[in-house]
């Protein structure tokens, strides 16, 4: 339900934008946020709901400059950076993690099998492992949210617009999504950091080696769509494809990860010196 209301307010936020402004629309989208910090409602779900609004507020900044649809979307998840820093700090300053944190990992092992594996000290220790990972890497996964968050709410905004006589410009087709290429050496340094190094800077590596790696993992999606295509693939065929991979999520993740990562030096789909085609440049 809250990344419904998500998607929801990030939509809601950057037609408003475009239609009356982004500083006629900065007091209303403040609210969520000052309900946050009132502590009438908190925890992680509803920090993103506070979150969203500034995510559409900061689409509609950019649209407002006319900046690319990448620096768009790069711009809009900014709140998920603000939202992870509370999380930084605690890695850094070596805060333990929250037991309601651990109970809601042990329910979802419960729920997941894990209590039908046979041996109780091999069950501690992969649900120890697994909470360890999931608590060193809580502020990647509010950058992430806040990611999709901005991708999905412009693509809700976009498909509303034309109803609202607003003009919003396309995003790119799934299969001509590339990322920058100077992002390696991001992805570079931060592995290395990662394993070189300790304590909160090895913390701080490993989050933005993540975030990285996540984002190559979608590249890699895009380039398997732009095979696809270009091979006329049945869909079917295309949907079992995607359905193997997920049936093993790390080794799928693995697999997108690293088609993404070869394609920044082999260029595959011949796009990094043309522009990104889109279906128009902007819709009435």
């Amino acid at each position: 339900m809250s990344t419904l209301v998500s998607l929801l307010l990030v939509s809601v936020t950057l037609l408003a934008c475009r239609r009356y402004g982004v500083r006629s629309i900065l007091p209303f989208a403040a609210i969520p946020a000052l309900i946050y910090v009132s502590g009438i409602f908190g925890g992680p779900d509803f920090m993103l709901i506070a979150a969203a609004p500034f995510i559409g507020l900061l689409a509609g900044h950019q649209l407002e400059r006319d900046r690319p649809y990448g620096q768009v979307i790069a711009a809009a998840a900014l709140p998920g950076l603000v939202m992870a820093i509370p999380f930084l700090v605690d890695l850094m300053s070596g805060v333990g993690q929250d037991p309601e944190f651990a109970d809601q990992v042990a329910a979802q092992f419960g729920a997941a099998g894990f209590d039908m594996i046979e041996g109780e000290e091999y069950r501690a220790e992969a649900q120890a492992l697994t909470l360890e990972i999931m608590y060193r890497l809580k502020p990647a996964v509010f950058i992430i949210s806040a990611l999709l968050t901005a991708v999905l709410g412009y693509r809700l905004a976009w498909s509303v617009a034309p109803k609202l006589d607003l003009a919003l410009p396309v995003a790119p087709l799934v299969q001509y999504w590339r990322l920058w290429d100077t992002l390696i050496w991001g992805f570079v340094t931060a592995t290395a950091i990662a394993l070189l190094g300790t304590g909160a800077i090895r913390d701080l590596a490993l989050n933005i080696m993540f975030v990285i790696a996540m984002l190559y993992g979608v590249q890699g999606f895009a380039l398997a769509r732009h095979f696809a295509k270009r091979m006329s693939v049945p869909v079917y065929l295309e949907l079992l494809f995607y359905g193997s991979l997920m049936l093993s999520p790390g080794l799928g993740v693995l697999f997108l990860t690293g088609a993404g990562l070869m394609e920044t030096w082999f260029d595959w789909r011949r796009l990094s010196h043309r522009r990104e085609p889109v279906e128009e440049e902007s819709q009435n």
